[in-house]
């Protein structure tokens, strides 16, 4: 098995992020979380969903162009 970043589609975030995956022979098998976070991170993570939302939306909307 292997362990790279890739693109995917996470609820919590609400659309496309780069996390990640452990790819088996039959591809994506787990995406992997982000492991334990301090609470100064969580709260950063928190405070960036806004902008990671509105980042993703542009992305999607370019990709569709």
């Amino acid at each position: 098995m292997y362990v790279l970043w890739s693109c995917v589609s996470v609820d919590e975030y609400e659309g496309l992020i780069i996390i990640q995956v452990r790819l088996g022979k039959n591809g994506v098998e787990e995406v992997l979380d982000l492991g334990p976070l301090s609470d100064f991170e969580k709260e950063g993570l928190e405070a960036l969903k806004p902008e990671l939302k509105s980042s993703i939306e542009k992305g999607v909307k370019f990709a569709n162009q």
